[in-house]
Protein backbone atom coordinates (compact mmCIF):
# COMPACT_ATOMS: atom_id res chain seq x y z
CA UNK A 1 0.00 0.00 0.00
CA UNK A 2 2.69 2.70 0.95
CA UNK A 3 4.99 2.00 -2.27
CA UNK A 4 1.64 2.49 -4.43
CA UNK A 5 1.47 5.70 -2.59
CA UNK A 6 5.21 6.61 -3.25
CA UNK A 7 4.75 5.82 -6.84
CA UNK A 8 2.12 8.11 -7.21
CA UNK A 9 3.43 10.92 -5.17
CA UNK A 10 6.82 10.38 -8.04
CA UNK A 11 4.12 11.00 -10.75
CA UNK A 12 2.56 13.88 -9.41
CA UNK A 13 4.94 15.61 -7.79
CA UNK A 14 4.25 18.68 -9.57
CA UNK A 15 0.87 19.38 -8.19
CA UNK A 16 0.40 21.96 -5.09
CA UNK A 17 0.51 19.70 -1.86
CA UNK A 18 -0.96 22.95 0.64
CA UNK A 19 -4.51 23.16 0.18
CA UNK A 20 -3.47 26.92 0.58
CA UNK A 21 -3.67 29.41 -2.33
CA UNK A 22 -0.76 30.36 -3.73
CA UNK A 23 0.87 32.78 -6.22
CA UNK A 24 2.39 30.77 -9.43
CA UNK A 25 5.07 32.05 -11.00
CA UNK A 26 2.85 32.83 -14.59
CA UNK A 27 0.83 34.89 -12.25
CA UNK A 28 -1.97 32.58 -11.32
CA UNK A 29 -2.91 31.08 -8.19
CA UNK A 30 -3.27 27.34 -7.44
CA UNK A 31 -5.02 25.25 -5.21
CA UNK A 32 -4.30 21.76 -3.79
CA UNK A 33 -4.38 19.30 -6.28
CA UNK A 34 -3.31 21.61 -9.23
CA UNK A 35 -0.66 20.77 -11.28
CA UNK A 36 2.47 23.76 -10.96
CA UNK A 37 4.26 24.35 -14.73
CA UNK A 38 7.62 24.84 -14.22
CA UNK A 39 9.08 26.92 -17.77
CA UNK A 40 11.07 23.85 -18.84
CA UNK A 41 8.22 21.74 -18.46
CA UNK A 42 5.91 24.51 -20.07
CA UNK A 43 8.31 24.77 -22.98
CA UNK A 44 8.56 20.74 -23.20
CA UNK A 45 4.52 20.86 -23.34
CA UNK A 46 4.17 23.60 -25.73
CA UNK A 47 6.56 21.90 -28.16
CA UNK A 48 4.31 18.13 -28.21
CA UNK A 49 1.31 20.28 -29.01
CA UNK A 50 2.99 22.09 -31.98
CA UNK A 51 4.74 18.64 -33.15
CA UNK A 52 1.09 16.99 -33.32
CA UNK A 53 0.08 20.41 -35.00
CA UNK A 54 2.45 19.94 -37.72
CA UNK A 55 2.10 16.60 -37.87
CA UNK A 56 -1.40 17.11 -38.77
CA UNK A 57 -0.31 19.99 -41.40
CA UNK A 58 -2.82 22.60 -38.81
CA UNK A 59 -5.83 21.19 -39.85
CA UNK A 60 -7.02 22.45 -36.34
CA UNK A 61 -6.39 24.90 -33.72
CA UNK A 62 -5.68 21.87 -30.93
CA UNK A 63 -4.79 18.41 -31.13
CA UNK A 64 -7.44 15.82 -31.42
CA UNK A 65 -8.19 13.09 -28.87
CA UNK A 66 -5.62 11.00 -30.10
CA UNK A 67 -2.71 13.44 -29.93
CA UNK A 68 -4.49 14.35 -26.26
CA UNK A 69 -3.15 11.00 -25.04
CA UNK A 70 -0.05 10.94 -27.30
CA UNK A 71 0.90 14.21 -25.59
CA UNK A 72 -0.07 12.67 -22.08
CA UNK A 73 2.00 9.63 -22.75
CA UNK A 74 5.53 11.61 -24.52
CA UNK A 75 5.06 14.24 -21.56
CA UNK A 76 5.45 11.59 -19.04
CA UNK A 77 8.40 9.85 -21.05
CA UNK A 78 10.26 12.79 -21.20
CA UNK A 79 9.45 14.81 -17.46
CA UNK A 80 8.67 11.86 -15.24
CA UNK A 81 5.63 13.61 -14.04
CA UNK A 82 1.55 12.69 -15.20
CA UNK A 83 -0.67 14.58 -15.96
CA UNK A 84 -3.71 14.98 -18.32
CA UNK A 85 -4.54 17.20 -21.24
CA UNK A 86 -7.52 18.19 -19.14
CA UNK A 87 -7.48 19.72 -17.07
CA UNK A 88 -3.54 20.26 -16.65
CA UNK A 89 -2.35 21.22 -20.66
CA UNK A 90 -5.75 23.01 -21.34
CA UNK A 91 -6.02 25.18 -18.22
CA UNK A 92 -2.08 26.10 -18.74
CA UNK A 93 -2.68 26.22 -22.23
CA UNK A 94 -6.19 28.49 -22.00
CA UNK A 95 -3.89 31.09 -19.78
CA UNK A 96 -1.04 31.44 -22.34
CA UNK A 97 -3.46 31.99 -25.07
CA UNK A 98 -5.43 34.56 -23.92
CA UNK A 99 -1.94 36.21 -22.77
CA UNK A 100 -0.91 35.83 -26.17
CA UNK A 101 -3.71 37.56 -27.28
CA UNK A 102 -3.64 40.59 -24.97
CA UNK A 103 -0.29 41.20 -25.99
CA UNK A 104 -0.47 40.47 -29.90
CA UNK A 105 -3.55 43.61 -29.22
CA UNK A 106 -1.19 45.57 -27.43
CA UNK A 107 1.93 45.33 -29.88
CA UNK A 108 0.00 46.23 -32.94
CA UNK A 109 -1.01 49.80 -31.18
CA UNK A 110 0.47 52.78 -33.03
CA UNK A 111 3.58 54.04 -31.17
CA UNK A 112 4.10 50.96 -29.10
CA UNK A 113 7.80 50.05 -28.38
CA UNK A 114 8.89 46.63 -27.78
CA UNK A 115 12.67 45.76 -26.23
CA UNK A 116 14.34 43.71 -29.09
CA UNK A 117 16.63 42.02 -26.71
CA UNK A 118 14.24 41.05 -24.30
CA UNK A 119 10.65 41.13 -26.13
CA UNK A 120 9.05 43.61 -22.91
CA UNK A 121 6.83 45.84 -23.86
CA UNK A 122 8.73 49.27 -23.02
CA UNK A 123 5.89 51.75 -22.22
CA UNK A 124 5.69 54.38 -19.37
CA UNK A 125 3.89 54.20 -16.57
CA UNK A 126 0.96 55.80 -17.12
CA UNK A 127 0.08 54.11 -20.79
CA UNK A 128 0.06 50.60 -18.73
CA UNK A 129 -2.30 52.91 -16.64
CA UNK A 130 -4.75 53.85 -19.10
CA UNK A 131 -4.45 50.47 -20.79
CA UNK A 132 -5.77 48.48 -17.93
CA UNK A 133 -8.03 50.54 -17.03
CA UNK A 134 -9.79 50.47 -20.88
CA UNK A 135 -9.41 46.52 -21.07
CA UNK A 136 -10.72 46.19 -17.48
CA UNK A 137 -11.70 42.66 -15.24
CA UNK A 138 -9.54 39.81 -16.14
CA UNK A 139 -8.08 41.18 -19.77
CA UNK A 140 -7.18 44.26 -17.21
CA UNK A 141 -4.97 41.64 -15.20
CA UNK A 142 -3.40 40.01 -17.99
CA UNK A 143 -2.14 43.34 -18.77
CA UNK A 144 -0.70 44.11 -15.83
CA UNK A 145 1.37 40.70 -16.55
CA UNK A 146 2.75 42.33 -19.48
CA UNK A 147 3.70 45.14 -17.84
CA UNK A 148 6.02 43.55 -15.27
CA UNK A 149 7.65 40.63 -17.91
CA UNK A 150 7.08 39.98 -21.48
CA UNK A 151 5.29 37.72 -22.70
CA UNK A 152 6.58 34.12 -21.93
CA UNK A 153 7.19 31.22 -24.76
CA UNK A 154 6.22 33.74 -27.43
CA UNK A 155 8.37 31.94 -30.38
CA UNK A 156 6.14 28.68 -29.21
CA UNK A 157 2.90 30.14 -28.68
CA UNK A 158 3.22 31.92 -32.15
CA UNK A 159 3.43 28.59 -33.69
CA UNK A 160 0.43 27.68 -31.59
CA UNK A 161 -2.02 30.94 -32.28
CA UNK A 162 -0.68 32.46 -35.05
CA UNK A 163 -1.70 32.15 -38.69
CA UNK A 164 -0.70 29.50 -40.90
CA UNK A 165 0.04 29.31 -44.93
CA UNK A 166 -2.37 26.35 -45.57
CA UNK A 167 -3.49 25.14 -48.82
CA UNK A 168 -6.90 26.88 -49.91
CA UNK A 169 -8.46 23.01 -50.38
CA UNK A 170 -11.53 21.91 -49.15
CA UNK A 171 -9.96 21.27 -45.16
CA UNK A 172 -10.07 25.22 -44.87
CA UNK A 173 -12.87 26.02 -46.14
CA UNK A 174 -15.32 28.72 -44.21
CA UNK A 175 -17.76 25.28 -43.81
CA UNK A 176 -15.10 23.66 -42.53
CA UNK A 177 -13.30 26.38 -40.27
CA UNK A 178 -16.24 27.11 -39.01
CA UNK A 179 -16.25 23.35 -37.51
CA UNK A 180 -12.67 23.19 -36.40
CA UNK A 181 -13.54 26.43 -34.04
CA UNK A 182 -16.99 24.54 -32.87
CA UNK A 183 -14.16 22.15 -31.92
CA UNK A 184 -11.89 23.81 -30.68
CA UNK A 185 -13.91 26.32 -28.56
CA UNK A 186 -15.65 22.82 -26.89
CA UNK A 187 -11.97 21.62 -26.03
CA UNK A 188 -11.10 25.77 -24.30
CA UNK A 189 -14.28 26.60 -22.85
CA UNK A 190 -13.29 25.25 -19.25
CA UNK A 191 -10.66 27.91 -19.47
CA UNK A 192 -13.18 30.66 -20.45
CA UNK A 193 -12.12 31.18 -24.03
CA UNK A 194 -13.60 32.56 -27.49
CA UNK A 195 -11.52 31.35 -30.01
CA UNK A 196 -13.15 33.64 -32.41
CA UNK A 197 -12.12 36.68 -29.94
CA UNK A 198 -8.47 35.75 -30.63
CA UNK A 199 -9.20 35.79 -33.98
CA UNK A 200 -10.01 38.99 -34.67
CA UNK A 201 -7.78 41.89 -34.36
CA UNK A 202 -9.29 44.10 -31.80
CA UNK A 203 -7.77 47.03 -30.16
CA UNK A 204 -11.19 47.21 -28.03
CA UNK A 205 -11.52 45.95 -24.82
CA UNK A 206 -14.29 43.51 -25.08
CA UNK A 207 -15.72 42.11 -21.80
CA UNK A 208 -15.15 38.22 -21.16
CA UNK A 209 -16.32 35.75 -18.88
CA UNK A 210 -14.47 36.37 -15.65
CA UNK A 211 -12.61 33.07 -14.59
CA UNK A 212 -12.76 33.16 -10.76
CA UNK A 213 -10.82 30.45 -10.50
CA UNK A 214 -7.86 32.67 -11.62
CA UNK A 215 -6.14 35.88 -9.90
CA UNK A 216 -3.76 37.82 -11.43
CA UNK A 217 -0.71 39.69 -9.68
Amino acid sequence: MSSSRNTSGSQRRGRQSSGEARTTTDGGTTREGQYLWKDKNCEVMLELVIAELKADDYRSRMPDVAARKRIEKKYFELIGEKISWDPEITSKIGYLCKLWNIHSQLVKRTGVAVDPSSGQIDMVETWWSDRIAEYGGTKGRLVHVLQKKPLPFKDLLDQIFGEHDVDQDERYSPHMLGLQLQQVQTTLDVAGITMVDQLQETQTAEPIVDLTSERYV
